[in-house]
């Protein structure tokens, strides 16, 4: 029996952001984020929520897509305690320069924030009964160089003994068995925050699927969502990551409607329930294209998310099997196609 220790009012919210990510646990006016990129979204939700101060934010790693808001969130009056983050002397985009220089304005106003370093050996962050726990990378894995991506900071979000959030980054396949092999047994999650976007964690199709699956295994959520931008250029989450999520029996929540689910015609004609929150990147100017949207996880309901049949109401409409028009595209959740490494079908 599993047991959450989290004070009552406490939320995690995984925003929808188009493409990028950000987590934000949040107790009274107080927050620790996960991620900030260059999305409103972001923004808005903190002030949707009453938040003044984000006591740590920690930035998985240098990619603008993660880090790219910071200078958004000072600019808008909210007030940083900590910024964990490793620096990358072989970025050199100028998003990257304009996080260089949230240091140093900060410093000459005289109030320069804390700086911490993201690795797997320290101990865990924690508010309101909540701990975000860093699994990784450990601090030897970053004097050796690697891309981005694969030392990308991990974290996992728990109260007592219930592992709540489980959020890879954009962990590569290497980084991922890395992960898996330091963290064995203490990665269980109720939800997972599917790598690099849904997109492919190797160049190796088999090794993309493998890894995938051993994740899954690890971690055992009963929710993956998958956390992207429509109409980004990417075209994610990639068919193979969803099959292979449905195929672990695991509930598929998407923060957008991807292309591979509906058209622009399609998408214009769906109407949009009350379940979706105010506060996300798909509800951005007069478009609409949520799909699970940005999902709030509250201690009084155990961290679970009660919209979740409400979600699946929704995908209702956009499925043909429950509209006339057999010639519309078919969810992704809802396809039963075979998965590409081993021909089973589900």
């Amino acid at each position: 029996m599993t047991e959450v220790t989290a004070v009552p009012g406490t939320k995690i919210g995984i925003l929808d952001v188009g493409h990028g990510n950000c987590t934000v646990l949040s107790f009274d006016s107080v927050g620790i984020m996960i991620d900030c990129p260059p999305a409103p979204a972001v923004v808005d939700y903190l002030r949707a929520n009453g938040i003044q101060l984000v006591s740590d934010l920690i930035i998985s790693h240098s990619h603008k897509d993660h880090y790219g808001g910071v200078k958004d969130l000072i600019e808008a009056g909210i007030d940083i305690g900590t910024l964990w983050f490793w620096d990358d002397q072989h970025a050199a985009s100028d998003a990257y320069y304009r996080l260089r220089d949230v240091f140093v304005e900060a410093r000459k106003a005289g109030a320069p924030f804390g700086r911490g370093f993201p690795h797997g050996d320290r101990d865990p962050l924690e508010l309101a009964g909540v701990r975000v726990e860093f699994l990784g990378p450990r601090h030897e894995d970053r004097m050796i160089r690697g891309n981005a991506n694969r030392l990308s900071v991990a974290t996992r979000l728990a109260s007592g003994d219930q592992g709540l959030v489980l959020l890879p980054s954009d962990l590569d396949h290497i980084g991922i068995s890395k992960v898996l092999d330091d963290n064995n047994g203490r990665l269980g999650a109720d939800w997972l925050v599917a790598p690099h976007h849904g997109g492919r964690i190797s160049d190796s199709e088999e090794t993309s699927a493998r890894k995938m699956d051993e994740l899954l295994s690890a971690v055992c959520p009963h929710s993956v969502i998958f956390s992207f931008g429509r109409g980004d250029g990417y075209e994610l989450p990639r068919e193979e990551n969803v099959k292979r999520v449905r195929a672990a029996g695991c509930k598929v929540r998407c923060t957008q409607l991807s292309i591979h689910c509906a058209t622009d015609q399609e998408l214009s004609s769906l109407s949009y329930p009350d379940f979706h929150h105010p506060v996300a990147h798909g509800f951005k100017g007069e478009s609409k294209s949520c799909c699970a949207g940005t999902v709030v996880l509250e201690a009084e309901n155990d961290f679970r998310w009660p919209l979740g049949d409400a979600h699946d109401t929704f995908v209702d409409q956009v499925d043909p099997d429950n509209v006339v028009d057999s010639e519309r595209r078919r969810p992704l959740c809802r396809r039963s196609l075979p998965l590409s490494v081993n021909n089973s079908v589900i």
